[in-house]
């Protein structure tokens, strides 16, 4: 079965997906001080994306620590069809 448009990540999904590449599984805070870098998103901005990433099965949080701890649900490879 085909991925609904809805699933297929926006390009600041795909910004955030590459941070947690890059840093490997992180707490908010550590991917807004990045995005924040690079794009000067808000802290609630930030906060409301891994939400709807976490809605959509782009990333996954692991509510067992805390700060909670998300990373991508899919590696870049399979991801490289959007990008």
């Amino acid at each position: 079965m085909a991925k609904s448009r809805a699933s297929q990540p926006t390009e600041v999904e795909l910004q955030i997906l590459r941070i947690l590449w890059e840093l490997g599984p992180s707490p908010v805070r550590n991917i807004h001080t990045r995005l924040n870098a690079e794009k000067g998103t808000n802290y609630s901005t930030t906060v409301k994306m891994l939400s709807v990433m976490l809605d959509k099965g782009l990333v996954k949080r692991d509510e067992t620590a805390s700060p909670h701890i998300y990373r991508p649900a899919m590696t870049r490879e399979a991801t490289g069809r959007w990008m």
